[in-house]
């Protein structure tokens, strides 16, 4: 999903039956739908164009869609198979997207609507969550395989990297502490300071199995996971002492 602050709206991507859902965030009525051709997964909002993004679960396809007009502006293509999370920067010139099967961060001109480049992530494998770092040159990719980077957004360049919990899939970044942090499907949450370039891990955080989504509230600092137990859904918030 994807928050519309701006025009007072939220996003939902879709797979059963396939579809872009629109809500009124203040009525939590839905207000629009958009038919897609497939599963949705992931998704990306961008309020100065006014464009969503909404990755193809079955096909490396990332549609384009305008809200306003209900409609997919267009298809693109992608370099490599295995989307997963993605990100825009603060400019809303170019989105970001991670490709798990080919190893590889691609870097897509949202208003030429074009795919540019895409560049290697190893010693990141596999890379899953992604979490752009506001007001700088570069964004945080995770690795199924224990790994967390920081790349640049104009070179592809990894400038750092530091070992964190294996089967993360989702990450949160919270700017005002700079701090990183990493759902584990094992129970845990790696948490990484980002300081001067360098990423440092600290203590992580006992979360539940299987728990992989995470956001974090940027004003309170609150840590947010959602998750299945015994066929229950939970969410669980961890503040900071």
């Amino acid at each position: 999903m994807a928050v519309d602050d701006k025009n007072e709206r939220y996003f939902v991507s879709c797979s059963k039956p396939p579809k872009l859902v629109i809500i009124d965030s203040t009525k939590l009525e839905i207000i629009d739908e958009v038919a897609l051709s497939g599963p949705a997964d992931v998704m990306a909002y961008d309020s100065t164009l006014n464009r969503a993004f909404v990755c193809n679960d079955d096909k490396p396809e990332l549609w384009v869609i305008d809200p306003a007009a209900k409609t997919i502006l267009n298809t693109l293509t992608m370099p490599g198979a295995g989307m997963e999370d993605l990100g825009i920067d603060d400019k809303s010139a170019y989105l970001y997207q991670c490709l798990k099967d080919s190893n590889e961060l691609v870097q897509v001109d949202i208003k030429g609507l074009k795919v540019v480049t895409n560049w290697p992530t190893a010693p990141v494998e596999k890379p899953h969550g992604l979490a752009m770092v506001p007001d700088t040159d570069n964004v945080l990719v995770v690795g199924g395989n224990g790994k967390l980077g920081l790349m640049s957004q104009t070179s592809g360049q990894v400038l750092s990297s530091t070992d964190i919990a294996p089967k993360v899939d989702e990450i949160a970044y919270d700017p005002g502490l700079k701090r990183v942090y990493c759902a584990s499907g094992t129970g845990v949450i790696s948490v990484v300071t980002l300081d001067g370039g360098k990423l440092t891990p600290l203590a992580p955080l006992t979360s539940s199995p299987g728990a992989h989504s995470i956001a974090v509230d940027t004003q309170t600092h609150t840590v947010w996971i959602v998750f299945a137990k015994d066929g229950k859904p939970y969410v669980q918030a961890f503040t900071k002492k």
